[in-house]
């Protein structure tokens, strides 16, 4: 029997942080976030929407911050279209259908923001400081005419909690992680090769729409998510290993079953600002959707947690 995600099982929360260094440098946070149930107000119904963006940030996308904000707004806008009125019959024919479309329609939003956004506020000389560059040096942006999409480039993550499953998008790095109700921890998407170092595929990037990843999930299928992590880069950077990030999404599971989620939710900023000045120094941006276990879920709800959250790089 297939397990309806109702929407008093399902929390959401979110917070970005700006980085350390980018405080010290009075950068902006080059980070997005939003999220939204049906009617904004309406605490107690699906889907639940979020979406995530990360900034450049480099010479070149000097109005980066702009087009993380353009990206969250494209993302949600998007969802709504194509998800927001889904039923447990047809919501998996609905949410696998979106797989193909929403990646082109995304970025298609995003470009008109983004033109609308030009019009408004022509390329000319503007006096940046963002990484990579001298303080107070100008930089031309009228040479940056004929690739407009560059100058406000961004990542974009999506997710929506629908009746009966998820889906999710990713365009860029950064990281998603599942954990299911054994306390496992799993990537739903898997590991993007043209992600290293600081090359990411992006919203400003030639044929976008064709890099974005997209997978739906069913709450009745084996290792179904109960908790899922949306994270910009900024945080796994934060960390010694990759073991050690992984061990965050078990250690948040365990802290919401002991604490509660709105008590995990109250210390998110603390701890985001916290792995920032401790870790990469980047923006942080992290995303959670949680879904309540019923009884037989529950079935080792005081697991230790592996790893303690100050144990970062």
């Amino acid at each position: 029997m297939m397990t309806v995600a109702r929407p008093v099982d399902w929390k959401v929360c979110a917070h970005s942080t700006p980085g350390s260094m980018h405080l010290r440098r009075g950068l902006p946070n080059q980070d997005a976030v939003r999220w939204e149930r049906p009617e904004n107000d309406d605490l107690q119904s699906l889907p639940v929407f979020l979406s995530l963006a990360d900034g450049h940030g480099s010479r070149r996308s000097y109005r980066s911050d702009q087009g993380a904000q353009m990206g969250t707004g494209a993302g949600l806008e998007t969802m709504r279209d194509l998800l927001a009125d889904v039923t447990e019959d047809n919501w998996k024919q609905r949410a696998e259908s979106a797989t193909r479309t929403l990646p082109a329609a995304l970025v298609r939003r995003w470009q008109e923001r983004v033109k609308r956004h030009l019009q408004e506020n022509p390329l000319g000389k503007e006096a940046v400081e963002v990484d990579g560059t001298q303080e107070g040096e100008e930089v031309p942006a009228g040479a940056d005419e004929n690739e407009p999409w560059l100058v406000y480039g961004s990542t974009c993550f999506c997710a929506a909690v629908l009746p009966g499953g998820l889906f999710l998008g990713q365009l860029g790095d950064g990281d998603i992680l599942a954990v299911d109700a054994s306390g496992e921890v799993y990537r739903p998407l898997p590991p993007d090769a043209r992600h290293f170092a600081n090359e990411t595929t992006s919203l400003c990037s030639p044929g976008a729409a064709a890099n974005m990843r997209c997978r739906v999930l069913s709450l009745s299928q084996r290792q179904a998510p109960e908790l899922l992590v949306l994270a910009t880069d900024g945080y796994a950077n934060s960390f010694a290993s990759e073991d050690d990030f992984l061990s965050v999404a078990t250690d948040l599971r365990q802290m919401i079953r002991e604490e509660g989620f709105e008590a995990v939710s109250d210390q998110l900023e603390s701890w985001l600002r916290e792995a920032s000045e401790e870790g990469s120094g980047d923006d942080i941006t992290v995303g959670l959707l949680y879904r309540q276990p019923n009884e037989s879920e529950d079935s080792n709800p005081s697991d230790e947690p592996k790893a303690k959250k100050g144990e970062k790089a």
